[in-house]
């Protein structure tokens, strides 16, 4: 069967309820949608994953960005490059909080990567795997790269449109959305409004808005194999195995556990405000995704 339902408030101030048609962000889910697109367009021929990602980013980005001359479109995927993550940077923080409206580009925002350590050497991928959302804004500059067309119009294209997610935003950075919640933040016991950041601030990381109507119909269409082969998928729901033998808890796109014997894959995401989680479990075709 299924169950929808909402809890709390949507506005506070305002006295409007959280309903299942809500537009919340989803944050970090968002990397899900985004290697969809890209195991879609892999089976069309357009993409080899095995690629470097130099093939497609110009010399200025990826002589800056330490690894990225050497790393490929799967090791993007997988979280095996290394790349320092712009998430937690001092720098790109500031920037944010002293223009939370600007509209920014994959370019403007790489840039927080540049001349930055990389955590590990590319010749420990083969051993070690770390997460990094700057990972997953260089597989969105590559598809741009490839596609010549912004990557959330790939994504509206290849995902929302082919499984009817009609209330689901991406990029949509000056528009008034209907029945979008509020973000919160708890402050000296007191839950205050977030500040609304601009849509582009974590590009394909966690840019999407959506709502649980339109989530069920993305976990239903992945169930039924609708956007991906179930080829594609069982390498997605993979986990990358290491060297030393040891799994690196991540395949493309999707953490991958196991509870109690049972596999499952999830995703879990954050961003000013709102915080999220998604879980299938294929044994037995079920889901279930919160959005707070």
């Amino acid at each position: 069967g299924i169950w929808m339902g909402s809890a709390g408030k949507a506005d506070i101030r305002e006295g409007v309820d959280f309903r299942p048609c809500t537009v919340s962000k989803v944050a970090s889910m968002t990397k899900m949608f985004l290697v969809t697109a890209v195991m879609q367009l892999r089976e069309q021929g357009k993409i080899n994953i095995d690629d470097k990602i130099s093939k497609w980013l110009s010399a200025d980005i990826v002589n800056k960005v330490d690894n990225a001359d050497q790393v490929t479109i799967r090791d993007l995927m997988q979280h095996t490059t290394g790349i320092y993550d712009i998430i937690f940077d001092s720098d790109f923080y500031l920037a944010v909080l002293n223009n939370p409206n600007k509209h920014w580009t994959g370019k403007e925002l790489i840039k927080f990567a540049y001349n930055k350590p990389a955590v590990f050497s590319y010749k420990d991928t083969l051993q070690k795997a770390e997460y990094s959302n700057t990972n997953t804004l260089l597989l969105s500059m590559c598809l741009e790269a490839i596609s010549s067309r912004p990557h959330h119009e790939l994504l509206k294209e290849l995902v929302f449109n082919k499984v009817g997610m009609k209330n689901s935003y991406y990029g949509n950075t000056y528009k008034i959305i209907a029945n979008r919640a509020n973000g919160y933040q708890l402050y000296e016991g007191n839950y205050e409004n977030a500040e609304y950041m601009s849509t582009t601030i974590p590009y394909a990381a966690g840019s999407l808005m959506s709502t649980i109507d339109d989530m069920f119909l993305w976990y239903k269409a992945i169930h039924q194999n609708t956007l991906i082969s179930a080829k594609s998928k069982q390498l997605a729901f993979t986990n990358h195995t290491l060297n030393n033998g040891k799994h690196s808890n991540y395949g493309y796109g999707w953490f991958i556990n196991e509870i109690a014997g049972i596999t499952t894959l999830e995703h879990t995401g954050g961003i000013n405000g709102f915080t999220t989680s998604g879980i299938y479990i294929p044994e037995s075709n079920s889901y279930a995704v919160v959005l707070s």
